[in-house]
């Protein structure tokens, strides 16, 4: 998992809408091996403004790459 949602924050908590995980781990963004490929997931947003961010752009790169095999990133299960 790269990022994830906060539930402790009470904004986030009070106005995202959730399933029922019972280990409350809402992943937003990860990376994934499967079989020779790889996977990068990433879901920060549909707005415009969203993609306008430097950080931002960079993370989907960072990942795009992951997921060509030109970023070595640990990707193994945590356990």
């Amino acid at each position: 998992m790269l990022l994830s949602l906060d539930l402790a924050d009470p904004v986030t908590a009070n106005t995202a809408r959730f399933g029922n995980r019972a280990d409350k781990d809402y992943a937003i963004a990860w990376i994934k091996r499967e079989g020779q490929g790889r996977l990068f997931y990433c879901s920060l947003g549909h707005e415009v403004n969203v993609f306008q961010l430097p950080a931002v752009l960079k993370f989907y790169l960072d990942g795009i790459q992951y997921a060509l095999g030109d970023l070595r990133a640990a990707d193994a299960p945590e356990k």
